[in-house]
């Protein structure tokens, strides 16, 4: 079976030496190797030549199902397992096995999602019946042109899958969209009120160009842009009333609060959740698309008051807007 465990999570299971100074509640494990998808960003896709161990900008290491199983029923303070599949020929075969021995062996303390690029209903369903949380089909893309362009020509089959699914399995169905792809804040904005209307939740991630794949010279998003977007997604699934307005070229220009919720807004956006990792429970992805020692666009920890306040003036710059209070 062929596992491998993001760098942190290796270090959380004491299979590899090393220090980490946040908490991790989730271990993340990647089941097979070298996509059959030709995913343009991703270092895992068939188009791409970067090393295997790596996804996102993260290494992996290699363990086998019996390492994991025997580890992982040691640590008390892990409450959630994420399966990130690679679309090959047998991680679809082995992955149904693996859940039910993650199943027994946590004895229900902890949760197991599974991130996949699938759109079959049938064998999706199987997995919730077997005792999975949560399942989230990656969009990456906030629209189909887009989606066309970076991977592939099965938008509709995935949208059509995310929500058949949730009606079924309400609240335990999510995707993920990666920001900088070209998708401006306005279709952000339109597509996860889609989502949300249809309770499906959303992971952001922003783009991080990878050396060996097509994109590995298309620079990050500015920060100004991505925190926009978070605030975007945490007032929509917060269900804070607002109605934005964008100019001609989908760039956010007004927020336009409620009245009414204007506290709930102020409140929010300075606890500093809408920059937080989003996504399943208890997620943090530490530096999935970051790097150590340099400005987070996600963070996978509680934010300092400062960086707090900074995180707001990121997001305030080139809005027409009165919350200049916030500060």
């Amino acid at each position: 079976m062929n596992l491998k465990l993001s760098y942190a999570s290796a270090i959380k299971l004491g299979l590899r030496k090393g220090v980490i100074d946040f908490p991790l509640e989730t271990i993340y494990v990647m089941v097979g190797e070298k996509c059959r998808n030709s995913c343009k960003f991703c270092s895992q896709s068939i188009t791409s030549s970067a090393c295997s161990n790596y996804l996102s900008r993260i290494t992996w290491q290699n363990v086998s199902d019996v390492e994991l199983l025997n580890t992982i029923d040691k640590v008390n303070d892990i409450k959630r397992i994420c399966l990130q599949i690679v679309s090959d020929d047998n991680s679809l075969n082995m992955l149904k096995s693996l859940v039910i021995s993650l199943i027994l062996v946590s004895k229900k303390n902890f949760k197991i999602s599974i991130s996949i690029a699938s759109s079959n209903i049938e064998y999706l369903e199987s997995l919730f019946e077997i005792g999975v949380d949560t399942i989230t089909i990656p969009l990456d893309c906030a629209k189909l042109k887009t989606y066309k362009k970076f991977k592939g020509s099965d938008f509709k089959e995935k949208i059509q899958a995310l929500v058949s699914l949730s009606q079924i399995y309400n609240g335990n169905v999510g995707t993920h969209l990666i920001y900088g792809l070209s998708d401006t804040i306005e279709d952000f904005f339109k597509m996860m009120s889609f989502l949300k209307s249809n309770s499906i939740n959303t992971g952001l991630f922003s783009f991080t160009p990878l050396t060996g794949t097509e994109l590995e010279n298309l620079p990050k998003p500015d920060l100004s842009s991505y925190r926009k977007v978070q605030v975007l997604r945490a007032l929509i699934y917060e269900n804070v009333s607002f109605e934005p307005e964008f100019n001609s070229s989908g760039e956010l220009i007004k927020f336009n609060v409620k009245n009414g919720d204007l506290g709930k807004f102020e409140k929010l956006i300075k606890s500093g959740k809408p920059f937080l990792t989003s996504g399943c429970d208890n997620c943090t992805r530490p530096y999935y698309n970051d790097s150590p020692g340099k400005e987070l666009y996600n963070f996978h920890r509680p934010l300092t008051d400062i960086e707090i306040n900074k995180c707001i003036c990121e997001f305030l710059a080139g809005l027409n807007t009165n919350l200049n209070n916030l500060i």
